[in-house]
């Protein structure tokens, strides 16, 4: 058996025997089904799943364990952010490989995943009646299983992507309200452009934000996606009538708390001149909705914006995506930014890339993409250019840039051949890069600045070079060489939404402790960036914070929607599983210098492979019957 982690301990410490055991005895009233339980033996499928397949299975024990295995891996494709499963009279998509991994990463020997995928393929023809809905032949999906041509959904996930394929067609369908006046409206675009301020892609975007219902602005790292998002609203705003202005509503949203502000600030700077430019606050997109983890998609409330600016969408699940979607006033206009690139939503779906794809992609497609190419800044040369070769998936060119880079941006770590010895080579390596003991003279602003030059990152939150482990390696070395009076300060992460405090997951900030380290006192304090005001700095007790955790070292899951100017990214084995993204969404984290640790075969591995995600949308996007209704 292998070790215990803290919560297989915890449950053996409480209850005496352990919460996975070698074999699950099979259910009562659930058939023989040898390769499920020889999987679940091996931790290739979790029991929860084994648990579903059987209790849609009990009320007919006549059922082979080929249907069996199809629902298995069907549920395991949703939990991996697949909205269906792809069936051919061959194939199978997700695949086999991708998805039956033990706790380690390794899929199923070759000879066995053929066995397994012919058996999955065999199962998707003999799904019960009473489970499957056939669509079109039926009107809609009421069983468990909802069959679309060759791909097959779980309910929860067809009714999502059909909400907001619908919502999406309604408000495509509905004219812009507060009619602009396009010839007034291409000349002081024009002049803008002609002036320096905007480059001809951020003309273009702007012209398509103020004029069309929905707008897709996407790009890389410095290309100015938030500065056109700024101009934008500032072209709007200046286009329209005295009287629509009074009633006008223009709202800001992202996915996470971090993102909201790093919107707010930059929308902040470009509308500071705007003349009876009403205050505007950006939001999460839980908040704006109104939605927790529970709320039906369906039920959220009817928002009031005339334009709504969205960022970082390509965080956005099929949920997120269905419930903005259907809340939107009729006439209002949408702008999504976002890199397609990046990783897409922890949950389900990557309805942010298909959009974008459809949209650069087919000319009968009636959403206006329009891709930002040029970066900005001169310091992200080297940044950009190895972004540009992970993307491509061109495993040399990353390998050469790595280990002979052109200028100061890029760099790689080499440490200790042996592991335990290179752990602690990398903590001596990253602790100083911290600050750690401070009086209450520092400046707060500065002290946040010196916080946010600098991050590790990992894929991964379990393991050596996990999250967990490198946040708690690093907060051991610090507090070796604390002295035992004074102050210390800890970067620290919310991972829990407080409303009242305006504190959101995945905000990052600075706690100050003092020394020596006790339990909290009312002395102890936390310092957070301002969500309004550039530079200025809000201050908490500490006692009242929510949920927070280390800092050190985030997740590039967490980075998002946040940079730093140096970032050390660990890419332990296994994080080849996450695919090129990963890799791209964490070097483009960094502002001016990149530091990665990780193997040869893993950085290969992990650019060679793109993750994706597998749905309808463009199928059912590109059908005669959703183009024309």
């Amino acid at each position: 058996m292998k070790p215990f982690g803290f919560a297989k301990k915890k449950f053996f410490d409480a209850y005496q025997k352990t919460p996975w055991r070698s074999i699950v005895p099979r259910q009562s009233g659930c058939p023989n089904w040898p390769f499920l339980e020889l999987f679940l033996s091996q931790h290739r499928i979790a029991y929860i799943d084994y648990d579903l397949t059987c209790r849609l299975l009990c009320n007919d024990p006549s059922v082979g364990q080929e249907v069996a295995l199809f629902i298995c891996h069907l549920i395991m494709a949703s939990k991996q952010g697949h909205l269906c499963v792809q069936v051919t009279s061959d194939t199978l998509s997700p695949s086999v490989q991708k998805l039956w991994q033990d706790e380690d990463g390794s899929p199923l020997p070759g000879d066995e995943s053929s066995v397994i995928t012919r058996l999955i393929l065999e199962g998707s023809k003999r799904i019960p009646p009473d489970l499957l809905s056939e669509l079109p032949v039926e009107e809609d999906c009421s069983r468990p299983i909802c069959k679309n041509g060759s791909q097959y959904y779980l309910h929860r996930m067809w009714v999502y992507e059909t909400l907001f394929l619908k919502s999406l067609r309604k408000h495509l369908q509905a004219v812009p309200e507060l009619a602009l006046d396009q010839s007034k409206l291409e000349t002081y675009v024009a002049e803008l452009a002609r002036e320096g301020y905007l480059l001809e892609e951020q003309a273009d975007a702007i012209m398509h934000g103020c004029t069309e219902s929905l707008t897709l602005i996407t790009g890389g790292p410095g290309t100015g996606k938030t500065y056109t998002a700024g101009h934008l609203i500032k072209t709007f705003w200046s286009q329209l009538l005295d009287h629509d202005r009074r009633n006008c509503q223009v709202f800001l949203a992202a996915p996470t708390g971090k993102a909201a502000s790093n919107l707010q600030k930059s929308i902040n700077r470009a509308v500071s001149s705007l003349e009876g430019f009403p205050p505007i606050q950006a939001q999460t997109l839980h908040a704006l909705l109104g939605l927790n983890r529970f709320s039906p998609a369906r039920e959220s409330p009817r928002l009031t914006a005339d334009l709504l600016i969205v960022d970082e969408s390509s965080m956005l699940d099929v949920r997120m995506m269905a419930a903005l979607f259907a809340s939107l006033k009729p006439g209002s206009r949408l702008v999504m930014l976002g890199d397609k690139d990046q990783l897409p939503a922890v949950e389900a779906g990557s309805v942010f890339a298909d959009l974008v794809d459809l949209g650069s992609s087919n000319t009968s497609f009636s959403i206006p993409c329009i891709i930002l190419r040029k970066c900005m800044r001169a310091e992200l040369t080297c940044l950009v250019e190895l972004a540009q070769s992970i993307n491509e998936g061109n495993q040399q060119n990353v390998l050469e840039q790595l280990n002979h880079p052109k200028g100061p941006g890029v760099r790689r770590l080499l440490f200790s051949h042996d592991k335990k010895e290179a752990l602690h080579q990398l903590a001596d390596y990253a602790a100083p890069f911290f600050p750690s003991s401070i009086h209450l003279g520092h400046k707060p602003d500065l002290l946040l600045e010196n916080f946010g030059r600098i991050r590790l990152l990992s894929p991964v939150r379990k393991g050596p070079l996990g999250v967990e482990a490198l946040n708690h390696l690093i907060w051991e070395k610090i507090c070796e060489k604390v002295p035992m009076n004074g102050f210390l300060a800890i970067p620290i992460m919310i991972t829990a939404n407080d409303y009242r405090q305006e504190l959101f997951n995945g905000e990052t900030g600075v706690l100050i402790r003092r020394l020596p380290l006790q339990s909290l006192t009312p002395d102890d304090f936390a310092l957070f960036p301002s969500r309004l005001d550039e530079g200025a700095v809000r201050r908490f007790s500490a006692v009242l914070l929510p949920k927070h955790e280390l800092a050190y070292c985030l997740s590039v899951h967490k980075s998002q929607g946040s940079e730093f100017d140096h970032i050390i990214l660990m890419m332990p084995e296994g994080s080849e599983l996450f695919g090129r993204e990963v890799f791209y969404t964490a070097a483009t984290r960094a502002r001016k210098s990149l530091e990665i640790y990780s193997s040869d075969s893993v950085i290969k591995q992990t650019v060679e492979h793109k993750g994706g995600r597998l749905s309808g949308l463009v199928q059912r996007m590109t059908t005669k019957e959703w183009l024309e209704g």
